[in-house]
């Protein structure tokens, strides 16, 4: 009977250990820890909008004189002027020209003074060097309208006016901000004159005048 009693006591507490087990929950698996965010890949910055630049501002003084005319609009001395020619770049690849000059002639005993006005003149620079602190340009220029006003001596209060148009082409060296430029040849058609003193008169007509040009001045 012991024997009975004892095995009976070893059998329920095993099915007492199984029950235990059975009604215990399982751990919870701890949540897993948020994938770290990856990087966004890098994207290429835009290039830089390239931005249309205008020709500099030029500020230079002139001399010019005239060494060779003809027509019957220029029979008299060859003309001499000293001015400041004002340079203003229309984008990329014009400079308008503005001048304005004391010009004079004499002959004999003759001589007139006065104003000579370039009103409008466009140039079209072509670079030909562009190395390190040196810019060369060769550039064509266009007077489209060139007037003059001269006030001859001993005339009373006569004026002499003139109207001319043309073309030249100018060397310019530009190094650091400072230009020279030198126009060789520069070829002017004079197309009217009006003289007002003792009944005056006008003449129309073609003439031509040869000119050459240096201007020295600085960038802005």
């Amino acid at each position: 009977m012991r024997t009975v009693a004892l095995l009976l006591g070893v059998l329920v507490s095993i099915l007492s250990a199984h029950a235990q087990a059975a009604t215990e929950a399982p751990p919870v698996a701890a949540p897993a820890a948020p994938a770290a965010p990856t990087a966004p890949s890098a994207v290429p910055a835009p290039a830089p909008a390239t931005r249309e630049t205008s020709l500099p501002f030029r500020l230079g003084l002139f001399y010019s004189k005239a060494f060779g005319q003809s027509g019957n609009l220029a029979l008299g001395p060859a003309p001499a002027a000293l001015g400041v020619d004002i340079g203003m770049g229309i984008g990329r690849s014009v400079r308008y020209h503005l001048g304005i000059a004391n010009e004079w002639e004499s002959r004999g005993g003759y001589s007139a003074k006065g104003f000579r006005l370039d009103l409008v003149s466009l140039g079209f620079p072509i670079p030909v060097v562009n190395s390190e602190g040196l810019v060369v340009h060769i550039e064509p220029i266009a007077r489209i309208i060139r007037g003059e006003i001269l006030f001859p001596s001993g005339q009373g209060q006569g004026a002499l006016f003139r109207i001319e148009s043309g073309f030249a082409v100018a060397v310019t060296a530009a190094v650091a901000h400072w230009f020279v430029a030198v126009e060789p040849l520069s070829l002017d058609f004079r197309s009217f004159s009006a003289f007002t003193a003792f009944g005056g008169g006008t003449t129309t007509g073609s003439s031509h005048l040869w000119w050459y040009q240096i201007t020295a001045g600085r960038e802005f």
